[in-house]
């Protein structure tokens, strides 16, 4: 049974801002338990104005935010994206980037993996359907993309107006040792003592996480890897949109078994798995970073992902 589209988070503030020669609108969002999160919009930007329009959500993983996809100097697979004539949204989870940290604050809302999925990305949906009815493109990196597809197995994002999901090293099920027992138990015991994960002193990424994410992407894993219950394969028997999975060879973060492995539990006929790597004639062997941010990747896979949205779009 397909869900209806998500009522849109209530708008507390917005704001203008500039990235390079690209303009946007940032708003910060709230979901209907509390929670907060960021949400910038870049209308869709091409020579003559002739844009299709289409909207793209992009959502990254762990430790970072939305300059992994739009730097403030206006580079990256965002601006590429606009250059083609979609619009682009770039959803921040909360504490991290533009987000709040109110994980911070004693009786905050859960600022959690989970929350992404059963509030903020269907949120982003029907905010963004309200505004743009074309049928929308979902882009994430790593854990942004396995929250991305949950949401979608679950049924808290509407499956129905799905142009395809493009997802970069995302995967749960091979190696991520750090989120096993028992070295699971030191981003635990940093949470603890903390208050947060302090992933930006560990040279991880530019934004620290919050308890609410560490613990979720530990259970993630656990579930996934370990006992093989995880309890987001439930459903993935039903997503039939086109899929575009994109792997490096020298992503040691999330190596390339386990991100085609999670492709091919969706049920989508239109379903293209790229290991970006010398050997299939690419520029270089990417690691799980560079096959989103470098130049390399600006070269070679920004045109190539952009070129199967556009093949794609309805």
């Amino acid at each position: 049974m397909a869900c209806q589209l998500a009522p849109p988070p209530k708008i507390l503030s917005k704001g203008a801002e500039t990235f390079g020669d690209y303009y946007g609108n940032t708003m910060l969002c709230e979901s209907r338990d509390g929670g907060r999160f960021a949400l910038t919009h870049l209308p869709a930007q091409v020579e003559g104005g002739k844009a299709g329009g289409a909207p793209v959500l992009m959502t990254s993983g762990m430790f970072t935010g939305r300059s992994f996809w739009l730097s403030p100097k206006g580079l990256g697979i965002a601006a590429e994206a606009l250059r083609q004539g979609f619009e682009v949204y770039i959803l921040e989870r909360r504490g991290l980037g533009e987000s709040p940290k109110d994980y911070l604050q004693k009786n905050a809302p859960r600022s959690g993996l989970n929350e992404a999925i059963l509030y903020d990305l269907p949120a982003a949906q029907g905010l963004i359907a309200q505004r743009n009815p074309q049928p929308l493109f979902l882009m994430g990196h790593s854990f942004g993309g396995v929250a991305l597809a949950a949401a979608l197995a679950t049924n808290h994002m509407n499956r129905q107006g799905i142009n395809g999901i493009v997802m970069f090293g995302s995967q749960l099920t091979v190696d991520k040792p750090f989120l096993n027992p028992p070295w699971s138990l030191l981003p635990k015991l940093f949470c603890k003592t903390l208050g947060y994960f302090p992933s930006k002193k560990l040279k991880m990424g530019p934004f620290n996480e919050s308890p609410a994410a560490m613990e979720d992407a530990v259970n993630w894993v656990s579930a996934a890897k370990a006992r093989g219950d995880f309890v987001f394969w439930n459903g993935f028997e039903k997503l039939t949109m086109p899929v575009l999975s994109i792997s490096g060879l020298k992503d040691d973060v999330d190596p390339a078994e386990g991100v085609e492995f999670l492709m091919n539990k969706f049920a989508s006929k239109d379903k293209t798995f790229s290991l970006l790597s010398t050997a299939n004639g690419n520029l270089k062997d990417y690691d799980h970073v560079g096959m989103v941010v470098s130049k390399e990747a600006a070269q070679e896979v920004w045109p190539m992902v952009t070129e199967w949205m556009l093949s794609r779009k309805v």
